[in-house]
């Protein structure tokens, strides 16, 4: 069955069971509503919890995380690797602008060992060496001064001005160094309209047969292919970590998608088996008040099928003994017995007048006297006057006021609690300060009976059995069909007690 039908179906059972509780059917109550009503809070909120579809799953989210950590990896890496291979690659171009340097400009720069400038011949030749075929590589050729003095340039607007810088300093302590240039310093504004990448070098010029650093040369070549080059190992470096890195990415997705698919698997499996624990809870609450009621019907009807003999001994044996007796003790019968010679048996008229008592005693005890319209305080009342009546003994007792609205099953319970209770303090307590004690409060009816006699230790006190048959078992029973706790104490030579705690329940309820 699909998750999202178990769920609405079990709602749906939940809220059925619960609206016809609450239209009063049998054995609704307040606590009922309360509990019904909490369960079916709790069961539509874990449905819509469980209706609800994540927008953004576990897999959605590494296909994105692991794409942007991907993307900047490859970023950085490729990065790194071009500027690696730019950074040998210029050395490379560097080096050779300095052999460049070296050859051609070392010979016209020799005179600046002793001068500040070119003689026009130098420059001349200098001149020369664009307008051939090293033209279309060399773009531009600069010699400057130790102290970043221009002395010449392509351009002859700038000869004769300082722009110090790094590479002219570098370069004058005799390192080699090369970079990309745009064009974008003060002194190369005319040469910018190239637009052209130029690989920048500047190198050393000695003074022949020394070390020594007359000039600085600086040359500008054709930048294109070592760009394009750039961009290539670029976009093929790019390209291997993408290959590399795509089937991890792959096997990455694939073990996260199964264990996402794990993941809701197993999450729909513990929500099924949520939902279908509430449905058993909820029947399982169903089973309970269905038994409930059923241990308060078996109790009405073990009341009716005592009064069933109770009466059926008033209307038939005790009928019986009692035209029995009036036979016996006709004078006119005793006369004849005389007269026929006969004896007149006396035995046999006592022995018929104690099973009379006894079964008058029994049905007595079995029938529950006339209790509609007397309130739970009258009825306690009633169960100790009935004792005090047919033993000749004296009962103490202190009864607090309880609720008038008593349901009828916890009164009886109580009145059969005092009966039993003082017919054991009469026949086993020897009628010893016999004591009733009953009180209330808004949630529980406590009783107690209790006898000042020899107590029941040698007499088996776990199931003594009273004159009336109802036992101190059957009155456990009782209480707690009604959910009570019962409890019998007692003590050789002090006496005995029997405590009931019984929840009020109320009529109605």
């Amino acid at each position: 069955m699909p998750l999202d039908v178990l769920h609405i179906g079990s709602y749906c059972s939940a809220m059925d069971f619960y609206e016809e509780r609450l239209s009063g059917g049998r054995g609704s109550s307040n606590a009922d509503r309360r509990f019904w009503q909490g369960y079916t809070t709790m069961t539509w909120s874990f449905v819509k919890t469980g209706l609800k579809t994540p927008s953004f799953g576990l897999t959605h989210q590494f296909v994105v995380a692991a794409a942007i950590t991907i993307a900047v990896s490859m970023g950085l890496l490729a990065f790194a690797i071009s500027e690696r291979i730019e950074a040998s690659m210029m050395q490379t171009a560097a080096e050779e602008g300095a052999l460049f340097t070296e050859v051609f400009l070392g010979p016209s720069a020799q005179e600046l060992a002793t001068s500040r400038s070119l003689s026009p011949e130098s420059v001349e030749k200098l001149d020369d060496l664009l307008a051939g075929k090293l033209g279309e590589r060399v773009k531009m050729i600069k010699i400057w001064l130790p102290d970043a003095t221009l002395v010449y340039s392509t351009n002859k607007e700038a000869v004769g001005e300082r722009f110090p810088s790094h590479h002219i300093a570098s370069a004058a302590e005799g390192k080699v160094t090369g970079e990309f240039d745009f064009l974008d310093a003060v002194e190369n504004a005319t040469e910018r309209r190239l637009h052209l990448p130029l690989v920048e070098i500047y190198a050393p010029l000695f003074r022949e047969g020394t070390t020594r650093i007359i000039a600085v040369g600086e040359v500008y070549t054709d930048g294109r292919r070592l760009a394009g080059d750039l961009a290539s190992i670029r976009l093929i470096s790019i390209g291997i970590v993408g290959a590399v890195t795509a089937p991890m990415m792959l096997i990455l997705f694939l073990m996260v998608r199964r264990t996402a698919n794990l993941v809701t698997e197993y999450q729909s499996t513990l929500m099924r088996s949520v939902v279908e624990a509430k449905a058993l809870a909820a029947q399982n609450y169903r089973l309970r008040r269905v038994a409930d009621d059923a241990r308060l019907e078996a109790a009405n009807s073990n009341e009716n099928l005592l009064a069933r003999i109770g009466q059926d001994l008033h209307d038939g044996p005790i009928q019986l003994v009692s035209l029995l007796v009036l036979k016996l003790t006709d004078p006119a019968s005793k006369k004849r017995a005389y007269t026929c010679g006969g004896p007149y048996d006396t035995g046999t008229e006592a022995l018929t007048a104690r099973i009379l008592d006894e079964l008058r005693q029994i049905s007595t005890g079995l029938v529950l006297p006339q209790l509609e319209g007397l309130t739970p305080n009258e009825i306690l009342r009633l169960a100790v006057q009935n004792h005090e009546d047919a033993t000749g003994s004296n009962v103490r007792h202190q009864i607090d006021e309880l609720p008038a609205d008593l349901a009828p099953p916890l009164t009886i319970c109580l009145y059969r609690i005092v009966q039993e209770g003082l017919n054991n303090a009469f026949h086993h307590g020897k009628a010893v300060e016999q004591r009733v004690e009953v009180w209330a409060d808004t949630e529980f009816v406590v009783i107690t009976v209790s006898d000042g006699g020899p107590g029941l230790v040698e007499s088996n006190p776990a199931n003594p059995r009273s004159r009336t048959g109802l036992g101190i078992a059957g009155l456990r029973n009782r209480v707690e069909a009604l959910k009570g706790t019962f409890e019998m104490i007692s003590h050789c030579g002090i006496g005995t007690q029997i405590r009931a705690k019984l929840p009020v329940t109320r009529t109605g309820n």
